[in-house]
């Protein structure tokens, strides 16, 4: 995915959102990552108005890996 990233492409992960700490729940989600960092992810969530939203990346990494590592390249 990161590559991806690289390139200018955003990804749409498929995360499990209790181990996102702005999350309050424990659910099934997609999130569109725009960007990284060496200490965070910045994703664009469809149920959040803010954006982009610093989140760790080893918050993400945990969230990202309960779902098996998934996710989609959007390409234009």
């Amino acid at each position: 995915m990161f590559q991806n990233l690289s390139a200018n492409h955003p990804c749409i992960a498929f995360v499990k959102t209790g181990q996102l700490p702005y999350r309050g729940d424990n659910s099934d989600h997609a999130i569109v990552i725009v960007g990284m960092d060496e200490q965070r992810v910045y994703v664009n969530d469809p149920e959040l108005d803010i954006a982009p939203l610093p989140v760790p990346l080893g918050n993400f990494d945990l969230a990202w890996l309960e779902r098996d590592e998934m996710y989609a390249v959007i390409t234009r």
